[in-house]
């Protein structure tokens, strides 16, 4: 027997892609579909350049591409297959934390591993556990398992949607992928726009729950979990949610500072695991300082951290994060981005697939691409802001609270409500905060294939998820774990780094840390009203004077400036010269000729909406008016 030595049997840590597919009672050739799914795994490529598998039988095939963080060994191979009686196929994308600690209850239970993967863990937690075994990972994950015996797919996502879950029922098959262009390669699947998930894009910038912006292709929800049978059949199934708060709390404030510390500690423990050297995203702000100076202390070698500025007054904050690495003293790499990013705006669009318009994503993008060519694996201090109530418009919510809500004034009905016949409420006010298009443009802008829409608006939508039996910040910010944070947040993050093979941690976002956050009341988040409040006096004697008092900025680029300069002679040619936008009966080209020249006048600030459109129409015409294979090449050309 051929030796191997210790190092390469050790866990493989990795970040990559899937895909896969179950044909409906074998109208699916075998050939065609491992010719298919060894296609759309090649889509991507990108988010596992180190190698790919593909596994298919008579029914369903699975797809992996694979990114290694450490040493790999034959026996984490994925697609993996249970060589016992189950004869059971997992295609794995995402990192579990404990699985140590499984691997030793499992074996305790009579189960034999050939390896030391974390995938194996899965593996065989379900032989053992079945679904059950969702409530046993700790870590961000998405998967899907094939029984030949059941014939059946069972599918999962993590629970706090760090990695990305897509799926489509096809008249031939289901599908499903890491990314939608996966999803494309599928013979028989249809590219056609969802109008309704255009609505709330152009509403908030991005798409909703499983709404992608395509008609049949849908996102499995953070913390949910499928099963989908050979004869089409499905079941869909929310196995985690956050905890509501606690109406009382016990304990003193230092208590909750202790045990937060604590919990943030761990969380950073294990996230830091790898083979190779672990960076940190470092903007000068709170989180990501927080996550850093934890991270720091925890280390034996210098930490290497990362931040960048925009080459324009009121878009940097380098050397906040110049002190805090100063302070630290961590190997500190800034960068600064300047219009140049734009070069990569068509790259953008098909690396995010859907209707995406988070200006910011080009920096992340940016800073992923520059990050990889130093570390693999970069840990972020994404979440924080939702869980301990960072963002202003909390505050400025819980202000219009204490006033029982919005005055109802005729100019409030006008500017707040969607329907001006009722008084508007916090739910309309907190929307209005968020939004890019409001109602009342659309009602002077919609044409023939969106003006349905305006009979249900989609901000209403989200009036299930706003309870306000814990105040209006506890309410808001709840919504937003569920909305802006799995749909905007961690989709940008996750794009941005996949496209450059870069793999991000999130220790905010550890489970075991949401659940004990998501339980405080409201004072013992903010102690004495000051958001973000039981994070800073945590961090504070780590960290420089004055640091925990700055006020929030953020990654942002100049749109606004942009589409009056650099952007302006593209967005006249996509959005009101080519006759092919006015033909997509979205928007009337009058209505967006007097947004572009308000705005270059000076007369009235359009610069994220003209932006949405922007975004909107190159999205149209990479993965509509052609088959999203790659990007366009033509759009815009950066001199």
């Amino acid at each position: 027997m051929k030796h191997t030595p210790k190092k390469a049997q050790r866990l493989k840590r990795k970040m990559c892609g899937i895909s896969g597919v179950l044909t409906f009672n074998n109208r699916v050739p075998s050939p065609q579909i491992k010719q298919s799914i060894t296609k759309m795994t090649a889509r991507i490529r990108h988010r596992g350049p180190d190698g790919e598998g593909v596994w298919s039988d008579d029914c369903a095939g699975l797809g992996h591409t694979r990114l290694a963080i450490v040493d790999l060994s034959e026996h984490g191979a994925q697609p993996m297959i249970d060589e016992g009686k189950s004869g059971r196929v997992l295609t794995f994308n995402g990192e579990i934390y404990n699985h140590v600690e499984l691997r030793h209850q499992l074996e305790a239970l009579g189960h034999i591993f050939k390896g030391h993967c974390d995938t194996e863990v899965i593996l065989r937690g379900y032989t053992q556990w079945g679904p059950k075994v969702l409530s046993r990972l700790r870590g961000m994950f998405a998967f899907a398992i094939w029984d030949p015996k059941a014939r059946e797919l069972f599918m999962a996502r993590d629970r706090m949607g760090q990695k990305p879950f897509f799926y489509s029922f096809c008249e031939d098959a289901f599908v499903f992928a890491s990314e939608i262009k996966s999803l494309l390669a599928w013979p028989s699947i249809k590219r056609l726009p969802d109008y309704q998930a255009i609505d709330g894009y152009l509403s908030f910038g991005y798409t909703l729950g499983i709404k992608t912006g395509f008609e049949n292709i849908h996102r499995l929800g953070a913390g949910q979990s499928m099963v989908v049978k050979s004869d089409g059949t499905f079941h869909i199934n929310t196995y985690w949610a956050p905890p509501a708060p606690k109406s009382q709390s016990t304990g003193k404030p230092q208590d909750w500072i202790n045990e937060f510390t604590h919990l943030l500690n761990e969380s950073i423990r294990l996230r830091k695991v790898a083979d190779v050297e672990v960076g940190a995203f470092l903007s000068g702000g709170v989180d990501s300082s927080a996550v850093c100076a934890l991270l720091s202390k925890q280390n034996d070698a210098r930490l290497s951290t990362f931040s960048v500025g925009f080459a324009r007054e009121g878009y940097d904050e380098t050397d906040a994060a110049l002190s805090v690495a100063t302070h630290l003293k961590t190997k500190h790499h800034s960068y600064t981005k300047d219009d140049r990013l734009l070069k990569d705006l068509t790259k953008i669009v098909w690396h995010y697939d859907m209707p995406y318009a988070d200006s910011s994503a080009l920096v992340s993008y940016g800073l992923s691409a520059d990050i990889k060519k130093n570390v693999t694996v970069a840990l972020s201090g994404d979440g924080a802001d939702e869980l301990l109530l960072g963002y202003p418009r909390y505050g400025r919510l819980e202000a219009l609270e204490r006033e029982n809500g919005p005055h109802d004034t005729p100019l409030n009905r006008r500017r707040l409500s969607p329907f001006p016949e009722r008084k508007p409420d916090l739910l309309d006010a907190y929307v209005y905060s968020l939004e890019k298009f409001r109602e009342r443009q659309k009602m002077a802008s919609y044409e023939h294939r969106l003006l349905s829409t305006l009979k249900h608006p989609f901000s209403q939508s989200l009036r299930a998820r706003f309870d306000l039996r814990d105040g209006a910040q506890l309410a808001a910010a709840r919504l937003d774990l569920s909305s802006y944070l799995v749909d905007d947040i961690l989709v940008k993050m996750d794009i941005a780094s996949m496209a450059h093979g870069l793999e991000v941690r999130s220790p905010f976002l550890d489970h075991h840390l949401v659940e004990w956050v998501c339980q405080l009341p409201k004072h013992c988040r903010t102690l004495n009203q000051s958001p973000k409040a039981l994070l800073k006096e945590a961090i504070s004697p780590y960290l420089p004077n004055g640091i925990t008092d700055r006020a929030k900025m953020g990654f942002r680029v100049p749109v606004g400036q942009w589409l009056k300069k650099e952007l302006y002679d593209l967005a006249k040619k996509l959005l009101l010269e080519d006759e092919r936008f006015a033909a997509r009966g979205l928007l009337r080209p009058q209505f967006v000729a007097e947004m572009i020249d308000a705005h270059c006048q000076g007369v009235e600030e359009h610069g994220s909406r003209l932006w949405a459109l922007l975004m909107l129409e190159l999205w149209f015409r990479t993965f509509i008016d052609r088959d999203g294979s790659q990007p366009l090449d033509d759009a815009f050309v950066y001199n």
